[in-house]
C-alpha cells in the first residue's frame, strides 16, 4: 500500500486480528505514502504498530529503521481503541485534526519527540494543528513530554474524553504552565 501514489485516505476499521502494517525495503522515504493526507485506524484492538518484511516480531528496538519513516502530507490522525498500537511512522505536518482515544501514548512519541529536524527548526511538531481530541481511561499522560501542549499554538478546537480527574488536573498544570 505505501507505495500507491496518489492514495490520499486511508481507513482500518475493526481489523481484530491485524498485528503489524507490513512494507518492503528497499524504501526512500520520498516514496513511503507520498500523497496520504488522511489516516484511521478505529478498533484495531491488538494492531502493534508498522513492520519491514522480514524482520523479527519478536524484536521491539525502536533503533530499527522501520520507525523512521515520515508520512510526508499527513493532516488528519485517527487513532481510535488500538490499545496496543506503539510503533508510527512520524507525522511532522499533521494540521487538520488529531483524534487520540483509547490508545496508548507511544504510537505519539516519535513525533513529540522530533527535535533538530530541518523542517522543525520553522515549524515544531502539532504547532499547526487546529483540531484536537484526546482521552482515554488508559492515556498514560505522565508518558507524555511535558512541554507537549506548547507546540498547540493554531489549536481552535480542543476535547478531552473518559479521562479521571487526576489525569485530566495533570493536563490543566501542563496548559498552565507551558501559556503563562
Amino acid at each position: 500500500m505505501e507505495r500507491l501514489p496518489f492514495l490520499k485516505s486511508l481507513s482500518i476499521h475493526s481489523l481484530d486480528e491485524l498485528e503489524f502494517i507490513y512494507y518492503e525495503e528497499p524504501l526512500l522515504s520520498e516514496s513511503f505514502f507520498p500523497s496520504l493526507e488522511k489516516l484511521k485506524f478505529v478498533m484495531c484492538g491488538e494492531l502493534r504498530g508498522w513492520r519491514r518484511m522480514r524482520d523479527d516480531v519478536n524484536d521491539d528496538d525502536n533503533s530499527s529503521p522501520s520507525y523512521h519513516l515520515s508520512f510526508p502530507r499527513l493532516s488528519e490522525l485517527c487513532i481510535s481503541n488500538c490499545e496496543m498500537l506503539t510503533h508510527m511512522p512520524t507525522f511532522p505536518k499533521l494540521d487538520k485534526e488529531l483524534i487520540f482515544k483509547f490508545a496508548r501514548v507511544e504510537a505519539l512519541e516519535g513525533t513529540l519527540n522530533m527535535v533538530g529536524s530541518k523542517h522543525l527548526i520553522e515549524f515544531p511538531p502539532l504547532s499547526m494543528l487546529r483540531y484536537l481530541e484526546i482521552g482515554g481511561y488508559h492515556l498514560n499522560v505522565k508518558k507524555l513530554p511535558k512541554d507537549w501542549v506548547r507546540n498547540l499554538t493554531s489549536l481552535e478546537y480542543l476535547a478531552f474524553y473518559d479521562l479521571d480527574s487526576k489525569k485530566f488536573q495533570e493536563i490543566e498544570i501542563w496548559f498552565k504552565d507551558n501559556f503563562n
